[in-house]
């Protein structure tokens, strides 16, 4: 039996085989509220909003960016911020749309607030040396001393 099914507003196939295909992953995102990356992440992000993004971080560690991070960098460094105010840090920015620990993070937060204190996320991987710390880029500024200030608050 050869059928036709219109999926997003255009046909998949006429094939048995990818019509099979196509119900089993209509059936998936009605059942399990699942979204393509299209329909979650609509569009990429510009190259300029990273690159003010690092420009943004930089700056409030006394630096500048890195306009050759990663492998092709002739700055000595493969770090997203050079010439900071801490040689000691290596500064890496990632954007993303979201994070796993972001949303740890501002659980945490809300329960600090309440109490008036600055959030810390501390985080272990099962079967790793080390645990991370995450907190707010303006208070860690100001806990080193270099003030805080960043606009967004996260």
């Amino acid at each position: 039996m050869r059928c036709r099914l219109i999926f997003s507003g255009s046909y998949i196939s006429s094939s048995p085989i990818f019509s099979k295909l196509a119900v089993t992953i209509v059936m998936s995102r009605l059942i399990f509220g699942m979204e393509s990356p299209r329909e979650r992440y609509p569009r990429m992000t510009s190259n300029s909003t990273w690159k003010k993004l690092e420009q943004r971080v930089c700056e409030q560690f006394g630096g500048r960016r890195n306009p050759l991070s990663g492998s092709n960098s002739q700055h000595g460094t493969s770090a997203d911020c050079i010439q900071t105010a801490y040689p000691e840090l290596y500064v890496e920015i990632k954007l993303r749309a979201s994070f796993a620990h972001h949303t740890l993070f501002r659980s945490a937060a809300k329960e600090a607030a309440r109490e008036q204190r600055i959030p810390i996320l501390v985080t272990h991987e099962k079967h790793h040396a080390g645990s991370l710390v995450t907190l707010r880029l303006g208070d860690f500024l100001a806990l080193i001393g270099r003030g805080g200030g960043e606009k967004d608050g996260s």
